[in-house]
Order: C-alpha cells, then sequence, then structure tokens
C-alpha cells in the first residue's frame, strides 16, 4: 500500500498536519496544509484574491479532507 504524500512537497502524512485528498476521480492527488498556506501567500502577493473559509467549515461535498495525523487508506 502506497503511503499518501503531498504531491508538492513530496512530504508523508506523518510530516504534515492534515493531507487533504483532490476530488479528482481515481487519481492520489494530496495537497498538506503547509502548501495550501504557501499558495494563499503567493496569490495574496500578486495581488489575487483567495477564498476565505471558515475554520469549522465543512469540506464541500466530494471533498475528503483527512483528520490531522490520521493514516489515509
Amino acid at each position: 500500500m502506497n503511503e499518501a504524500r503531498c504531491s508538492f512537497c513530496d512530504r508523508s502524512a506523518d510530516d504534515v498536519k492534515a493531507l487533504i485528498k483532490a476530488p479528482a476521480g481515481d487519481a492520489e492527488v494530496y495537497i498538506c496544509t503547509d502548501c495550501v498556506r504557501a499558495c494563499a501567500t503567493t496569490l495574496n502577493k500578486s495581488g489575487l484574491e483567495t477564498p476565505q473559509v471558515a475554520r469549522d467549515s465543512k469540506p464541500a461535498r466530494g471533498d475528503s479532507a483527512r483528520e490531522p495525523n490520521k493514516k489515509t487508506e
């Protein structure tokens, strides 16, 4: 079984706070919270707007955010 890893920085689920799986069919594509933060910072610096999401909001339908430090199947 392959261990889930961030598709951007290649860190494992054990090395990050959480991994978010892309809702892209059968593809195993993940992004960690650190890379999400880095992307948002880059967008902000370039003058582009980033979506604001409440910390207590639930993932959109089809999103499968993993709880922090839990193993992904």
